[in-house]
C-alpha cells in the first residue's frame, strides 16, 4: 500500500500542498520519479532507507531521483530514535556519495528543508 501513486487523486484535489514521502518511496523509484516530475510540491526523504539496505541499493536509488532532476527536493532524515548511533553512517552516506556535488549535498542536508518548511535559513548561521 506504499505505492506514490496513492497520492494523485489527492494532489490532483491540493495541486499545492507540500508533501513529502517517507523513504523516498522505496522501491517504488520509477512511480516516485513520475509522482515528483507531475507534482512540482512533492519531496523525498532518506529517512530509514538510509542505513535499511545495502549502500549501493541506496546509492542507486539516490543517484536515480538526482540525475531525474529532483535534487532539489530530497530531504535528509533518519529515523534513528531508536539507533542514534547509525547516525554517523547515514551522514557518511551522503557525504562520500561521489556523484553528489558539494551544492547538492548541502541542499540534501539543509537547503531543502529550509524551503519545504519555509524557514529562515539566517536563524541557523
Amino acid at each position: 500500500m506504499g505505492n506514490p501513486f496513492l497520492l494523485e487523486d489527492m494532489l490532483a484535489r491540493h495541486p499545492k500542498l507540500k508533501i513529502w514521502v517517507m523513504h523516498a518511496g522505496y522501491p517504488m523509484i520509477d512511480e516516485m520519479i513520475a509522482l515528483m516530475g507531475a507534482n512540482a510540491y512533492v519531496y523525498v526523504d532518506l529517512a530509514g532507507l538510509i542505513w535499511s539496505y545495502p549502500q549501493d541499493e541506496i546509492h542507486d536509488y539516490l543517484k536515480r531521483l538526482v540525475q531525474a532532476g529532483f535534487g532539489k527536493r530530497i530531504l535528509y532524515g533518519t529515523d534513528l530514535m531508536i539507533w542514534p548511533k547509525l547516525l554517523e553512517t547515514s551522514i557518511g552516506l551522503i557525504q562520500n556519495a561521489t556523484y553528489l556535488s558539494y551544492d547538492q549535498k548541502r541542499d540534501i542536508f539543509f537547503n531543502n528543508a529550509v524551503r519545504f518548511f519555509n524557514l529562515d535559513a539566517s536563524k541557523f548561521e
